[in-house]
């Protein structure tokens, strides 16, 4: 019965169907964020090289409260395969062009596409 109910709130969750009402007996509090994904570029080669400079960005966006978490996609096996951050912001256009200056993306390591995620949380 509790596997039944939890698959209709994570199926009710990603559908959107919950955004800031109850639903059954749990309340859920949701914000939209704006949800940044890194993909492979054509330097995807110089990865490492640029990670450095790529956790200074990051780092900086964090302390800042522009962003509020951020993590890298792996295979696997570990293999770096891309990266995810939630800006504290539903604008994705403004997400877009903040992450644009993360020199992952102006070195051509990665690209960037954004898009509206509801954050949920139990009240």
């Amino acid at each position: 019965m509790f596997r039944e109910k939890s698959l209709v709130v994570i199926a009710a969750l990603s559908l959107g169907l919950v955004s800031g009402v109850a639903h059954a007996d749990v309340n859920f509090d949701c914000t939209t964020r704006a949800l940044v994904q890194y993909s492979p570029g054509a330097h995807w080669d110089q990865l490492e090289k640029n990670i450095p400079q790529h956790l200074g960005f990051i780092a900086g966006q964090l302390k800042s409260g522009t962003a509020q978490v951020g993590g890298p996609i792996v295979s696997q096996t570990g293999e770096p395969q891309g990266g995810l951050v939630i800006y504290n912001t539903s604008d994705t256009a403004k997400a877009l062009a903040t992450s644009a200056q993360d020199p992952l993306v102006t070195n051509g390591v990665a690209t960037i596409t954004a898009k509206a995620w509801d954050m949920c949380v139990l009240k």
